[in-house]
């Protein structure tokens, strides 16, 4: 028995020592012909001179707040810890792409990086990619410094053709070369793809993408990301027409189709002052900024989602009324909601009052921490609050099972401690290693694109009540929720949360005469 833990441990280090020296080369070769040399990347800033719109939208979107997030520095910080330290570069590979690059440390101070890696998903990272790769969870190659890729030719490459749409103009400051894939999901796949050391697959947005009818007729990730109207793939032909760069400084600019570089999603920043800082905004200039952001990602799930409720319209008192609620996934591209598992939720809210407003029924509702009254919920763990078996939640959870032999929801995919809880003892494989147990899975409920979902509510009604009787149902959205920041050590960030009202229904019931 002591033969095999030394072999498990040894095995353990001698992989963990490979993965860490493979990283180190890696980043040593990348920084060396970035850092060091002639070659660098280019930060956004600098991007922005020439390109002040795209700069702008960049600058307070979720691809520019990649790194900086509290949320995703806490959260990579506890799965390190919990893994102990065997995930290495895992997170930072996707949240800081030119950080690993250029060989810097998982859980660097942002003091001591260099200020490109704070950028986050910045401009280097998609205009510096020249191949497809095919591989999913942040493993791709940066190409530093010039040429830039991107949608048109070069002046002086094969196919050019001056003045036309597709072409760069002929004193543009920095070679460019045309690469179509930058137009294809496989890029976005690179990251939106995420399978973690214990085999789990803990997002799968361009998977979902893949297997949907979408994908079949060739709308892409960008088409509905990039889309002038947020979550709609708007035809190519009818998409506006505008500079990409400033017509003051390149007078001979013609217009072309333009694409929105805020990349809206379901995310908003828990940061409150890198945009503001970036573009050098007033308080007045910061709130109509993220104003905007926050009507384009209203716009992008009233896109992506539909909701129908169907009630009598007259009830009798005592008995049960029954309401039937649907939610369609128009035209999101992948599940709805889809992202990190045990992140967004999108659930329904389900209320019945009185005529004098009573609560007689609720379903969806939140407890005082701001959590819906499942398993996570601090207050139905304290039996202050009764959990809501009727809860219509499409959030996906992390399950684990114990060596009782029950599951049990988890925040995060990786084991509760760091000496783990097998149900042999010692355990078969590496646990440590991996990072979460062998009995871990993953149960989805989100709704796959262009299908629908049913939720029945079933509620007794007063024999002696007034009427008539008002129900609500309100379909619901947020990109975490305040469980899994309190978890993290960030519960003093949960009133920063921000709940979408995608939908809402309303209609009066009346009571029957008996």
């Amino acid at each position: 028995m002591k033969g095999r833990i030394l072999f498990s441990v040894i095995f353990g280090v001698v992989l963990f020592a490979l993965a860490t020296t493979a990283h180190t080369v890696l980043g040593q070769e990348t920084k060396a012909a970035a850092g060091n040399g002639p070659k660098k990347f280019i930060s956004a800033k600098e991007c922005g001179v020439c390109h002040p719109a795209h700069y702008r939208e960049w600058a307070g979107s979720p691809h520019g707040h990649a790194h900086l997030s509290p949320a995703f520095q806490a959260f990579q910080r506890k799965l390190l810890t919990k893994s102990g330290g065997t995930i290495a570069g895992f997170c930072v590979r996707c949240h800081t792409p030119v950080g690993t690059a250029l060989g810097e440390r998982p859980l660097l101070p942002n003091a001591q990086r260099d200020p490109i890696s704070l950028e986050g998903v910045t401009c280097a990272v998609c205009h510096s990619i020249d191949r497809l790769h095919g591989l999913v969870s942040g493993k791709f190659y940066l190409s530093p410094d010039f040429p830039f890729y991107g949608p048109f030719y070069g002046p002086d490459e094969p196919g050019a053709k001056p003045g036309a749409e597709d072409t760069l103009i002929a004193d543009v400051p920095h070679p460019g070369k045309r690469f179509l894939a930058i137009k294809n999901s496989r890029l976005c796949g690179a990251c939106h793809d995420l399978i973690s050391t214990g085999f789990l697959r803990i997002e799968e947005a361009f998977a979902e993408w893949r297997n949907s009818p979408w994908a079949a007729e060739g709308v892409s990730c960008q088409d509905c990301h990039m889309s002038p109207d947020p979550g709609r793939p708007v035809p190519r032909a009818q998409w506006p027409k505008d500079y990409i760069a400033d017509s003051a400084i390149f007078p001979d600019l013609p217009k072309r189709t333009r694409t929105n570089h805020a990349f809206t999603g379901p995310d908003h920043q828990l940061v409150t002052n890198a945009a503001k800082e970036r573009l050098g905004l007033n308080d007045e200039e910061y709130k109509a900024y993220i104003d905007k952001y926050e009507r384009d990602r209203l716009r992008l799930f009233k896109n992506a989602a539909g909701l129908s409720v169907e009630q009598p319209s007259e009830v009798a008192p005592g008995s049960t009324l029954r309401v039937v609620a649907t939610i369609t996934n128009r035209f999101s591209g992948h599940n709805l909601p889809t992202g990190f598992t045990a992140e967004r939720q999108v659930w329904l809210e389900v209320l019945l009052r009185d005529a004098k407003g009573k609560l007689l029924y609720a379903s969806g509702d939140l407890d005082k921490n701001g959590d819906l009254r499942d398993a996570h919920s601090h207050e139905v763990e304290h039996g202050t609050v009764p959990i809501d078996y009727d809860l219509a939640n499409l959030q996906a959870k992390f399950l684990a099972r114990g060596f009782t032999g029950t599951e049990t929801e988890n925040l995060d995919p990786v084991n509760r401690l760091l000496s783990p809880v097998p149900i042999h003892r010692p355990p078969a494989g590496l646990v440590a290693l991996i990072g979460s147990p062998f009995s871990a899975r993953i149960t989805k409920k989100g709704i796959q694109a262009r299908s629908s979902q049913s939720f029945t509510y079933k509620i007794a009604v007063p024999g002696r009540v007034e009427g008539p009787l008002k129900l609500s149902v309100r379909l619901r959205v947020r990109h975490v929720p305040p469980h899994f920041l309190i978890s993290i050590g960030l519960g003093d960030f949960i009133d920063k949360i921000k709940i979408l009202n995608v939908y809402a229904h309303e209609a009066e019931i009346r009571l029957a005469r008996q």
